[in-house]
């Protein structure tokens, strides 16, 4: 699998599963952008 061939990447899964920290490895990796979608649903409005 090439992952740089990816335009985005989501995932999905149970709290406490690693999603915060693999998404974080492969911001890291890729340079893609990392956005929270918990940060994005409960911003002010």
């Amino acid at each position: 699998m090439d992952i740089l061939s990816y335009s985005k990447i989501i995932l999905v899964g149970k709290s406490g599963s690693g999603k915060f920290w693999l998404s974080k490895r492969i911001a890291e990796i890729t340079g893609y952008p990392l956005y929270h979608l918990d940060k994005e649903f409960w911003r002010p409005c």
